[in-house]
C-alpha cells in the first residue's frame, strides 16, 4: 500500500503464557520500526477487511485526523468499528488458546521481514483459514454491531463494504 509494506499472519490456536508480553517482545524484535497489532480472528471478515481498515488508517494519519496516537491503535478501532480503546479491547483483543490475528505493517521492509520469521519460527500454529469470511463470524460481528442481518448483509462484499464504510465513519 503505498510506500507501507504490511504481512497478515493468522493461527489457529494462540499458546503463550501472556499475550502482551509476547507481542511487546515481537515490537523489540523491530526496535520500533514495525507496528503490530492482534486481534481474535472471529473479529476479522477476510484480508479486505484488514486492508480497507489498514488503507483508512494509513489515509488518517497522513491527513493528520488518525483517531489516537499510534496506527496500530487506530487500526485495532478502525477493525472493531468503535472510538473506544477499552472496548475494541474487550472485543476483539487477541486471546490465548483462540485463533488469532497478526497484523504488521512498516515503511521498512527488511525489519518487517524479520518480524514475520519470528512470529513463524515460534510454536504458533500458522492457519490463514481462521482468516476467511463466514456466517459464524458474519452473525458475530453483526452481534456486536447491533446490526440486524438482512439480505443487503449477507453478501460477503457488501458485508466487507459495510465494516469499511463504518470503519471511514469513525472520527475523534
Amino acid at each position: 500500500m503505498g510506500n507501507i509494506f504490511t504481512t497478515v499472519i493468522g493461527v489457529s490456536d494462540l499458546d503463550v503464557k501472556d499475550v502482551g508480553e509476547f507481542i511487546d517482545d515481537l515490537r523489540k524484535t523491530s526496535n520500533g520500526g514495525v507496528s503490530i497489532q492482534a486481534v481474535c480472528a472471529d473479529a476479522v471478515y477476510g484480508l479486505e477487511h484488514i486492508l480497507q481498515a489498514l488503507k483508512i488508517t494509513i489515509e488518517s494519519e497522513k491527513r493528520k485526523i488518525i483517531l489516537v496516537d499510534k496506527p496500530e491503535m487506530d487500526l485495532l478501532l478502525r477493525i472493531s468499528c468503535t472510538d473506544q480503546i477499552s472496548r475494541a479491547l474487550k472485543d476483539i483483543g487477541l486471546r490465548n488458546q483462540a485463533p488469532g490475528c497478526f497484523i504488521l505493517f512498516s515503511k521498512e521492509k527488511k525489519k518487517l521481514i524479520k518480524v514475520t520469521r519470528r512470529i513463524c519460527n515460534t510454536h504458533l500454529k500458522i492457519d490463514d483459514s481462521v482468516l476467511k469470511p463466514n456466517k459464524t463470524k458474519r452473525a458475530l460481528i453483526c452481534r456486536r454491531l447491533g446490526v440486524q442481518l438482512n439480505k443487503f448483509l449477507s453478501n460477503d462484499d457488501a458485508f466487507t463494504s459495510y465494516l469499511s464504510e463504518k470503519a471511514a465513519l469513525l472520527t475523534k
